[in-house]
């Protein structure tokens, strides 16, 4: 299961790609899956999840490294252009 913080209003959720349950935020645009994704248990200890949490839900910017945001665009394209079969 994986733990990620709402992109739009810092509240916990399960799912980097699901629908916010607090706010109704879903990461549609490749700009919002990439930093959905940054903002998860798969990159982020549990004390880094709750310091993004914090500063999230108080309105603050959550600052992500430039070149890790520009590799997960990547690959989220990449996942786009893959054919499913």
């Amino acid at each position: 299961m994986t733990v990620a913080i709402c992109f739009a209003c810092g509240e916990f959720k399960v799912g980097a790609f699901t629908p916010c349950p607090h706010c109704g935020a879903e990461p549609v645009s490749l700009d919002e899956q990439a930093h959905s994704l940054a903002l998860t248990d798969h990159y982020l200890t549990p004390e880094g999840l709750a310091q993004v949490q914090q500063r999230a839900s108080n309105g603050l910017p959550v600052d992500i490294d430039p070149e890790f945001y520009e590799q997960l665009l990547q690959t989220l394209r990449e996942e786009q252009q893959r054919k499913p079969w």
